[in-house]
């Protein structure tokens, strides 16, 4: 299957010869672990609510760092993204289940985290994400 190179919050991107661009390797599946990883899946609050997914072909998808924005940095906070984190890049048909990704967090500012990940790829070296939130 063949998949469009779209930068998150971006647009369609156009080649020299006026085609769609298509994402291949890395590009490919770097979008895809950032689109999981941004994109917030089904939540049921404790008082039973259901907050809607943000995308609804499937309620699952996603790790939702999104609603992790605003929350107090504390060790348990960075505990649970990295776990979030490390369970939605393993899930991705292109990364070696060989090896660990390397999850770095860092404190840029008061209140945003810097977080990077190195990827490890099948059959190529490792790929790297950085995010910002």
């Amino acid at each position: 299957m063949k998949t469009l190179y779209l930068e998150w919050g971006s647009d369609l991107v156009l080649t020299p010869k006026g085609s769609i661009q298509l994402a291949t390797g890395w590009d490919e599946i770097r979008q895809r672990i950032e689109r999981r990883m941004l994109t917030c899946p089904l939540e049921v609050l404790p008082d039973g609510t259901a907050v809607a997914p943000d995308y609804i072909f499937d309620t699952d998808y996603g790790i939702g760092l999104p609603k992790l924005v605003g929350q107090p940095i504390t060790q348990q906070l960075l505990g649970s993204i990295r776990q979030r984190v490390n369970q939605g890049v393993m899930v991705d048909a292109g990364v070696s289940n060989r090896t660990v990704p390397g999850i770095q967090l860092f404190r840029t500012t008061p209140g945003e985290l810097l977080l990077i990940i190195s990827v490890p790829l099948q059959n190529q070296p490792p790929g790297r994400i950085a995010v910002q939130f």
